[in-house]
This record gives C-alpha cells, sequence and structure tokens, in this order.
C-alpha cells in the first residue's frame, strides 16, 4: 500500500517537471571559441554567450586559450548564470583606447553570478606594464579597474588567478550587496623595474562583503574599507609587499563612513603597514570622517614598517587642520609578529594634527584627547608613537592594572603654532604603570589627577614640560592622590622637574590630601625648578589659607642643573 502511494507521487511529480521544461535537466552550456588572434576582441563572442546562456546559464571559458580583452567585457544579461574561465583572458596592450575607461571586466547590477574556474587554471591577466610605464610618464593617464561591480548581488568570484592589474584588481560599490571572494590569487609583478602602480587589491564600499582565503602581492592597499563600507568581512588572508589592510582613505571631499569591519586571521609580510585608517584633515573642502565598530584581530607581523597606523593627516604636505573625524570602538587584537627597522623600536603610529588655528582663535573651541582609557582592567599600551595630540595625549581614568610602557609622546612646534595643554599622560586610575616613555610637549609630562593611586612611573625622558606633576587638585572638590612612585627620570627644559599643584581655600574650592608621594633619581637638566609646591594654584589676587594636607612626601637623589638661582620652591 505505501509502495503504490509512492508510485502515484513519483509519476505526478515527473509529469510536473516534464510539464515545466524537465526542471531537473541539464543547463543551458555556452562554450566560448577564441579567434586565437591578438588584434582580433574576443569580448563580443563573449558577450554573445552571456546573453544566450546567461539566464541560469553556463559559460565556459575553455583551457588551453587565450582571449584577448580589447573592450569592456560586459555582464549584463548575466542572472543566476555561472562563468567558468578555464583559460586566459588578457587586456590589451591598447592604452590610447582604455585611457578613460572604467573597467576591463563590468558587473553592473548583476543579480546572481558565480565567476569561477572549477580546476584553478582559470587567469585574468591585467598585462600591466605598458599601463604602468604610460602612468609614470603621465599620471593624468586613467587606467580600467580589472574587476568592477556596482550594484547587483549574490555575486561570488571565486578559485581564479588575477595577474598585473593596470590599475585596482577589484572594486565593489555602487549599492552592491552579498558579494563573496574567496579563493583568488592576485599578483603585480615588478618587470624590469618597471613598478606596478595603484594596484590595490580590494576595493570595498559595499555592505555584506566577504573576502576569504586570497593571497596578494602588490604595492598598494591589500585591502581597502572605502567610503560606504558595511559589514564587511576578511578572513585568512595573506598581504605581501602592500599598504595594508586600511580603512580609507576617507573625507577627502565628502563626509563619509565606515563601518561593522571584521578582520581576522591576516599574515602581513613587508608592508608599509599591516593594518591602519586613512583620513583627509580638516582643511576647507574636506569631509568629515565616521569610522566605527572595525576589529582587527589575529594579525602576524612580518617585517611591516609599522605594525598599525592611524593617520588623520592623510595627503598633508603643510600644516594639518583639526579635523571633526571620529574614531568609535575600533579594536586590536591578538597582533604578534616583528616590524621592519624602519621606525625602530616604534611598532605602530596614531598621528592627529597639531593644535591648528581653531584653539588659538577661539579658547573655547573643545578639542579631543588622543587616547582615551575609562574604565576597565588588565590593558597595555606599549610601543607607539603618539604625534601632535589636539589636546591631552593619553588620559586614564577610573581604570585599573594599566601599563603604557615604550611610547613615545611627540607636540611639535610649528613655525607659528604652539602647542596648548597637550598633557603626555594624565592618571586619575589604580595600579598604574608607566615605564620607557619619552614625552616632548609644553604642558604636564604625566600628571597625578584626582584618584590615582599606586601609580609607578620608571624611566621617563620628559622634554619642555611642566613636569611630573601631583594635580591640580582641590579646584572644584575634596581630591585625594596617593602612593606614587616615580624614579628614574631625566627632565630637560622644563618650567620644573616635579612638583604639587594645588588650589587655594577660596569658597568653592574643595580640600586636598596628597599622601606617600615618592620623586626618586631625578635628573634636572635646564629646568626652572627642580621642585615645586603650589598651594596657590593659579590664584591671582590674595591667596586663600586651605585645609589641604601633604604627607609623607619624598625627594631624594636629585641631580644636575636649574635655570633659575634656586631649585625649590615653595
Amino acid at each position: 500500500m505505501v509502495k503504490s502511494h509512492f508510485a502515484a507521487f513519483f509519476a505526478l511529480a515527473t509529469s510536473v517537471l516534464l510539464a515545466h521544461g524537465n526542471l531537473l535537466g541539464k543547463r543551458a552550456t555556452c562554450t566560448v571559441a577564441s579567434a586565437q588572434s591578438v588584434s582580433v576582441d574576443d569580448v563580443p563572442a563573449i558577450e554573445a554567450a552571456i546573453k544566450s546562456c546567461g539566464n541560469g546559464g553556463v559559460i565556459i571559458i575553455p583551457a588551453g586559450y587565450t582571449y584577448q580583452i580589447r573592450t569592456t567585457l560586459d555582464f549584463t544579461g548575466c542572472v543566476n548564470c555561472e562563468v567558468q574561465i578555464e583559460g586566459t583572458l588578457k587586456l590589451s596592450s591598447d592604452t590610447a583606447f582604455w585611457n578613460g575607461v572604467r573597467a576591463v571586466m563590468l558587473l553592473a547590477n548583476i543579480n546572481g553570478a558565480i565567476i569561477h574556474s572549477k580546476t584553478g587554471s582559470g587567469v585574468v591577466d591585467g598585462n600591466g606594464v605598458p599601463f604602468w610605464i604610460e602612468f609614470a610618464a603621465d599620471s593624468s593617464f586613467a587606467r580600467p579597474t580589472l574587476v568592477y561591480i556596482t550594484g547587483g548581488s549574490n555575486i561570488v568570484v571565486e578559485n581564479l588567478y588575477f595577474k598585473n592589474a593596470p590599475n585596482v584588481f577589484h572594486s565593489v560599490t555602487g549599492g552592491a550587496t552579498d558579494v563573496v571572494y574567496r579563493g583568488l590569487r592576485l599578483n603585480a609583478e615588478v618587470y624590469d623595474d618597471v613598478i606596478p602602480k595603484n594596484t590595490d587589491g580590494f576595493d570595498v564600499g559595499a555592505s555584506y562583503v566577504t573576502i576569504s582565503n586570497v593571497t596578494v602581492n602588490n604595492q598598494d592597499d591589500c585591502v581597502a574599507f572605502k567610503p560606504n563600507a558595511n559589514y564587511v568581512t576578511v578572513t585568512d588572508i595573506t598581504c605581501t609587499g602592500s599598504h595594508g589592510l586600511s580603512v580609507g582613505s576617507l573625507a577627502k571631499g565628502s563626509n563619509d563612513i565606515v563601518q561593522n569591519i571584521y578582520v581576522d586571521r591576516a599574515t602581513m609580510i613587508d608592508s608599509a603597514k599591516a593594518t591602519g585608517i586613512k583620513l583627509y584633515d580638516g582643511t576647507s573642502g574636506h569631509g568629515v570622517a565616521t569610522v566605527r565598530n572595525v576589529t582587527y584581530n589575529n594579525i602576524v607581523v612580518k617585517n611591516c614598517d609599522y605594525a598599525a597606523q592611524i593617520q588623520s593627516c592623510y595627503g598633508s604636505t603643510s600644516t594639518c587642520a583639526a579635523s571633526n573625524h571620529t574614531i568609535t570602538d575600533v579594536y586590536w587584537s591578538n597582533i604578534s609578529g616583528t616590524t621592519s627597522t624602519k621606525y625602530d623600536p616604534v611598532v605602530a603610529n596614531l598621528n592627529c594634527p597639531s593644535l591648528g588655528t581653531s584653539w588659538a582663535a577661539d579658547s573655547s573651541y573643545s578639542r579631543p584627547r588622543l587616547m582615551s582609557i575609562s574604565g576597565g582592567s588588565n590593558i597595555v599600551v606599549e610601543n607607539l608613537y603618539f604625534k601632535n595630540s589636539p589636546s591631552f595625549f593619553h588620559t586614564v581614568n577610573g581604570a585599573t592594572n594599566v601599563i603604557d610602557r615604550g611610547l613615545r609622546l611627540d607636540a611639535e612646534i610649528y613655525p607659528t603654532i604652539a602647542p596648548k595643554n597637550t598633557d603626555g599622560i594624565d592618571v586619575s586610575a589604580s595600579y598604574v604603570t608607566i615605564s620607557n616613555i619619552t614625552v616632548s610637549n609644553q604642558d604636564d609630562c604625566i600628571a597625578f589627577k584626582p584618584g590615582a593611586n599606586y601609580v609607578t612611573v620608571t624611566d621617563v625622558i620628559c622634554t619642555g614640560s611642566h613636569g611630573i606633576s601631583v594635580g591640580s587638585l582641590g579646584q572644584s572638590s575634596n581630591d585625594v592622590v596617593s602612593n606614587i612612585y616615580v624614579s628614574g627620570a631625566t627632565m630637560i627644559n622644563s618650567t620644573k622637574a616635579t612638583g604639587i599643584k594645588l588650589w587655594d581655600g577660596t569658597s568653592g574650592h574643595g580640600v586636598a590630601t596628597v599622601r606617600n608621594v615618592t620623586f626618586n633619581n631625578i635628573v634636572v637638566k635646564n629646568s626652572d625648578y627642580a621642585a615645586q609646591i603650589q598651594t596657590c594654584y593659579e590664584s591671582t589676587g590674595t591667596c586663600v589659607p586651605s585645609a589641604h594636607t601633604i604627607t609623607d612626601v619624598y625627594w631624594t637623589n636629585v641631580s644636575g642643573t636649574t635655570s633659575e638661582s634656586f631649585y625649590f620652591k615653595e
């Protein structure tokens, strides 16, 4: 009984399939013949095959043949089609024709496409050398992108070898979604001293894009997350000789957003930087960039100049103008390996604008801190170069078990603009260790702010600063700083080498408590004071007595020379 019912169902299903044109039958297949002549364009034959078999069918570029691409290969007509490339597609050397042409292979508003090689023998040869030569002679020469996807959805490019792109290898933009690149090899080779130019591996300005299991050998960005990149995942990638895995550049002439980027398991070899963010500055005509929710995880660095770099002055050739860019929720985790000796011992670079003219013109202008740690625990910041902070370089507030080590902080004086309020490290936290750092700035080198407790500072060099200071305290609240130990500090050209800054007892001010502070092994070089205690900090008239307490504060092994005739001021 069961058997007869099954037989009846099978017969019904079969009749339905036959009535609908044998839905389980073989897909339409077109195999493209090559003209086998370098002077004949094979694009019309390929496009004819797409028009004939592109609606759910298969287009085959067979192995053993080279197909000349003398005009743009347009995939119009491909709807859920499969393009199987087993032979070689090669771009012509007609640089005059290609000047100003957008793409070699163009997928505009294609919904459903698989472009791949089943055997792994498929090659797309961009024939880059004549294009690189022409561009070197004329930088206005506009070269095509090798594969350009704009709009559309559900596109897969896999298991192919892309060689010597004339410009960018792959670009996806224009609102495209659900695009997958996997199992690809991209290679731009230096040929007889002709160096490839602008050969980005992947420029991504679209949503829901996945890049996995690829290798890139080039001379520009390996992967660039361009404006409107959103929900982009990059995994298992190896990049050699590149400019790294980069957000940007952004805000050159518009307000740009990049968000929700996840990079995991990347090996970066001989790159200018392994990872980074590139933002144009705030010069008139530039836009505002927003970067949020970006993660670089499990990055292996092999001889890259920087492991990480944030450039907010990208492309600046003179003074870098302050901007309104925002960078939030950007994470680097599990970064390992070695950098080159180019910037040794610095392994990462965070470059922000100098003060610029905004604050100088308007002192109410609120400037951002360069790096702020608020809350949390077990945080290490090490081997970084912080440059030209708009305000404080680095603040630690309400956190515990924080380590800053091997840092270089530098606020440069431009010809007519002096940095202001560029404190090096402000600490309002517990169990903080600062070691082996150099600071060149024009405010406190290190400031122990309210709530600083169990802070250790060793082996620091401060130049041009206001010294290593407790405070200021008691401005409007009752403040406590305790258990501070400083040892091994060299203080050069500072207003004071070490000190304590307390507001006076004027109504509205608070009471400060300072206890158990040690300054040990301090070398003073041409600083105004070796030590200074100010209990009338910022007083402009009569200094009102206060109820502050200062106990167990020690100076030991202080040596060197001051610029004043006395070395201690109370």
